[in-house]
Parts: structure tokens; C-alpha cells; sequence
């Protein structure tokens, strides 16, 4: 069990930091924006940074799914307290 709360924990770390790398660089768009809206267009379209960025968000999403899973899973192999 604490194997599989190793594994949990580490592809919870996984999906916060892709969250923050997802979210640093909306950030850096919209700063650029604000002074250079051409720019910020090649980046998000031209250059398919929003594919990259929707693709992303699922595969976090679908992480997401398989840690709740497993953690349901877990919960289940507890012992309980009403017996």
C-alpha cells in the first residue's frame, strides 16, 4: 500500500506542475498581449501552442481520474471502523 501511495502522491506532484507550467505560460500570453497582440497570436494560434495546451489539459485530466481511482481504490482496502 505505501507503494501505491508513493505512486498516488508522485503523479499528483506530476499533474501540479503541469498545471503551473500550463498556467505560467497563459500568463506570459496575456502579458505579451498587453503590448503586442500580434505576437500573442502567432503564439497561441500559428504556432498551435492552444493544441498543445488542450492536449495537455486532458492528459492532466484524465491523470487526474486515474489518481481519484486508485485513491478510491485504496480507501476500500482500509479496514473499517464500523465493524
Amino acid at each position: 500500500m505505501e507503494n501505491e501511495l508513493e505512486d498516488i502522491i508522485c503523479m499528483n506532484l506530476n499533474n501540479k506542475q503541469t498545471i503551473d507550467l500550463a498556467t505560467a505560460f497563459i500568463d506570459a500570453v496575456q502579458t505579451v498581449s498587453t503590448n503586442d497582440t500580434e505576437t500573442a497570436r502567432e503564439l497561441l494560434f500559428s504556432r498551435g501552442y492552444i493544441s498543445r495546451l488542450y492536449e495537455t489539459l486532458a492528459t492532466v485530466s484524465a491523470s487526474i481520474d486515474t489518481v481519484d481511482s486508485r485513491l478510491g481504490d485504496l480507501i476500500e482496502k482500509l479496514p473499517n471502523e464500523d465493524k
